[in-house]
């Protein structure tokens, strides 16, 4: 019988070293045949009608005829043997470019932010079974950073099947799209052993696979040529990408509008895929030092106060000039020092109504805080993973600098001590930008962003704290004690200069309306 998966014609990049080293299937040099050299002998002494040749024709009985001489002799054949090659069954693996990145709900980030994207693997190819086990190997990629990109490993979809892998990309101001790349790697143990490094688990690939080779030099530019097994000059990699996957030119996926040509080993060229897709706005913040103050200081008050009087005074000398000869003959004129006294008494008057009026504009005493009305609601207070008090910015008489915006939470952990938890509403560690959704931290900040136009084409998103926006706090502890009693501030804290504090919410508890 012949040995399993035996053949003398498979092509190079068929042949299956984890079998034996593939000898089975490493054809006779220059030739698709096996020499098989037949020989036939006589037996090395003459048939008799006695014994075990007794039925042999002809007989060499002397006895019948003496002449007979008999003399061993051998015959010699050589033939040639092809066994066809029976092609391995190969799933394809492939990104859903129509499904494209899903950045769950995150629309705009600092600078510098982890965001969760999730992209779908579809199982197709041949419907198997499949002679060994494999692993997707993803790596997510931003560009406009220096970061290290980990890979991650995952089992592979069963055939038909999608499934959906969440990894975290990183993204600046300088990040303009984000990309995967998806290799499809055998398990050296039925099946893969995942209590092992990914180096012991896996078949060894030195030189890497899916790079060009040009006059048997590797090129040094990542899949230039996909599905091609790793070669230089010295060394041959015994993997075998193309018996791992069908099709390597769908486990590339961008989210720019065009992809880049894909040299596929065996198949024509064609393009990786590509979702134009936007990502999420990398915001730009305003100073502390911007926002305006309503409240006027003393000198404010006293330079509206010198204004004022200035205008009466030279209103009143226009007025003396005028009536010098009347009042020379008019004995109820009033007395010029009685006029100043009046023209004072008006401009303090004046002065403290403008002040009055100024203040109102503000809830706190402190210059640079406007007033700003909240709205709090609580949502699935008693679900320790979804739960939480949404807060609500109503209304701001100005938009505030979100990096200067600071909330915190008092609350009884579960061994019955005091904490204090503290979060600016600028913090990119899954803060800005999040909700409860497709975040885990206590306390998280959608912001209402506002579009400032640059260009004809062009435009920048500025974050302030403001109206439309939206704070949420978890009713569960990060060690997941439900809150009782719990307080809520929210201050404005500039770096420089005084802070203030916006509002408070007190006696909050998980099982309890807001």
């Amino acid at each position: 019988d012949l040995i399993e998966d035996a053949t003398t014609n498979a092509n190079d990049w068929e042949i299956d070293y984890l079998n034996n080293n593939g000898i089975h299937q490493i054809g006779p040099s220059g030739s698709e045949y096996c020499q098989i050299r037949l020989v036939l002998r006589d037996t090395p002494t003459a048939p008799t009608t006695q014994g075990e040749y007794d039925t042999y024709v002809p007989n060499y009985d002397q006895s019948v005829m003496a002449i007979a001489d008999y003399q061993q002799g051998v015959a010699t054949k050589e033939i040639g043997v092809r066994v066809e090659n029976v092609r391995e069954q190969v799933p394809d693996y492939f990104f859903d470019d129509e499904a494209g990145f899903s950045f769950n709900g995150v629309t705009n980030v600092m600078t510098g932010t982890y965001v969760p994207v999730t992209i779908a693997v579809n199982g197709g190819g041949d419907e198997g079974p499949y002679r060994y086990d494999h692993m997707l190997a993803i790596t997510y990629h931003t560009d406009g950073h220096d970061d290290v990109e980990l890979t991650r490993y995952y089992a592979v979809p069963d055939y038909g099947a999608s499934v959906k892998y969440t990894e975290d990309v990183y993204i600046t101001k300088d990040t303009t799209h984000v990309w995967v790349e998806m290799d499809v790697v055998t398990c050296l143990a039925n099946p893969c052993d995942m209590s092992v490094t990914a180096a012991d688990r896996f078949q060894a690939d030195e030189p890497g696979s899916h790079y060009a080779i040009i006059n048997n030099v590797q090129s040094d530019d990542p899949w230039s040529k996909p599905g091609q097994y790793g070669k230089n000059a010295t060394k041959t990699s015994e993997r075998r990408p193309l018996l791992e996957d069908s099709n390597w030119c769908n486990n590339i996926m961008t989210s720019l509008a065009t992809a880049d040509v894909c040299n596929h080993a065996n198949q024509p060229a064609s393009n990786f895929l590509a979702t134009d897709q936007f990502l999420p706005d990398v915001v730009e913040t305003i100073g502390a030092s911007a926002v305006p103050s309503f409240a006027p200081s003393i000198v404010a008050v006293a330079l509206t106060g010198l204004f004022v009087s200035a205008l009466s005074f030279a209103s009143r000398r226009a007025d003396d000039e005028e009536e010098v000869e009347s009042m020379a003959e008019d004995d109820a004129a009033v007395s010029p020092v009685i006029a100043t006294i009046l023209m004072v008494a008006i401009t303090v008057v004046l002065s403290g109504v403008i002040y009055v009026w100024a203040s109102s504009l503000a809830e706190t005493d402190v210059k640079g805080v406007p007033r700003v009305t909240f709205d709090i609601e609580d949502i699935n207070g008693f679900d320790a993973d979804e739960g939480h008090w949404r807060i609500t910015v109503e209304q701001s008489q100005t938009p505030l600098a979100t990096q200067a915006v600071e909330v915190k939470v008092f609350y009884t952990n579960a061994t019955g001590a005091l904490n204090t938890h503290t979060v600016n509403l600028a913090d990119s560690a899954g803060v800005y930008g999040f909700n409860p959704a497709n975040s885990d931290a206590f306390v998280t900040f959608v912001d209402s962003v506002t579009k400032e136009q640059i260009s004809e084409s062009e435009t920048r998103s500025i974050s302030t704290f403001n109206s439309g926006d939206t704070i949420f706090v978890r009713t569960h502890a990060p060690d997941g004690t439900p809150l009782e009693d719990a307080t809520i501030t929210l201050s404005y804290a500039p770096l420089n200069g005084d802070g203030a504090l916006l509002r408070t919410w007190d006696d909050l508890s998980y099982d309890q309306k807001a």
